[in-house]
């Protein structure tokens, strides 16, 4: 095994110790991480015109930029579980892995509100 490293998680600040180059995201809070990771990707899959700043991000998910900026900075080479049919945001079913039909319409509204 390769060196370990003390990491504080972003989310919610506990230090662990995990492998150099690990994601920031501690083990209670990875689940989470790759269910915000899935509602960034959808967002910017059903909206490919949305220019998403990570501002924008932080407030539509309700978390601190940090936490936008490590999901857009992680590596997410490996494959990423959670394209079976649900909406990433609520749960609801929905086409292939994206946003409902209620959670585009609010990404939708929240994006028009902050146009203005």
């Amino acid at each position: 095994m390769g060196e370990l490293d003390l990491i504080s998680c972003v989310m919610c600040g506990k230090a662990f110790a995990a492998p150099r180059g690990s994601a920031p995201f501690c083990p209670v809070c990875k689940d989470e991480a790759v269910r915000l990771y899935l509602v960034i990707r959808a967002m910017l899959r059903d909206f490919p015109s949305l220019r998403l700043s990570v501002r924008d991000a932080s407030e539509l998910l309700g978390v601190p930029e940090e936490v936008v900026k490590a999901l857009f900075a992680w590596d997410y080479s490996s494959p990423v579980s959670g394209t079976d049919g649900s909406c990433p945001m609520c749960g609801e079913r929905s086409n292939l892995g994206g946003l409902c039909d209620r959670c585009r319409a609010y990404v939708r509204h929240r994006m028009m509100i902050s146009d203005h």
